[in-house]
């Protein structure tokens, strides 16, 4: 496999892997992916959360862009009541959605052999998004998609980068009913 093909690999198994996560743990269904431009993102009035996956190898940087009124959809569907506190709880909420993310795409990075770790999920002003500068190479690749249904839009990025020569690296990934696939 060539460190393009796994880069698409990973970055495919990201996105199906991010819609599963905040479709499960929200209990909302029918979320579709849409690819995003990063200029299309609304920095201003939206919050994010990162989170680090990093190994001798590689490195996959997630994150989430959400608007608190969105998140506010999410969590009356989780408890059924409007939330008294709602801003604690929707960072939680979405700090959750990135380490269950991370969490399953270190258990598909370990299982095709990457050995690596996973930072703690960190909130900040989507609008620090301008001070992650990502370059593109022939090792990395960043991608934006955004993930909605007829009530809340949410944005994702993910940017992995190769830090050895992965020729002959297969990467194991899920398909939609939650198998794993060789790629």
């Amino acid at each position: 496999m060539t460190e393009v093909q796994l880069l698409k690999s990973i970055d495919e198994a990201t996105q199906k892997i991010s819609l599963k996560r905040i479709e499960g743990y929200s209990q909302t269904q029918g979320f579709t992916i849409q690819p995003e431009l990063m200029s299309h993102i609304p920095l201003i009035d939206y919050s994010m959360v990162i989170i680090l996956i990093s190994g001798g190898a590689l490195r996959q940087t997630f994150k989430v862009f959400f608007d608190l009124s969105h998140a506010k959809v999410l969590l009356k569907k989780i408890y059924k009541t409007e939330v008294k506190n709602p801003d604690e709880l929707t960072c939680d909420f979405f700090k959750e959605i990135a380490n269950l993310t991370a969490g399953q795409m270190r258990n598909l990075f370990e299982k095709s052999g990457f050995q690596c770790e996973i930072s703690l999920p960190i909130l900040l002003r989507a609008y620090d998004e301008l001070f992650f500068n990502s370059k593109e190479d022939v090792n990395s690749k960043t991608s934006y998609w955004q993930i909605k249904n007829k009530e809340v839009t949410l944005y994702c990025s993910s940017t992995v980068e190769l830090f050895e020569k992965s020729k002959n690296r297969s990467f194991l990934s899920e398909d939609e009913d939650g198998n794993i696939d060789f790629f």
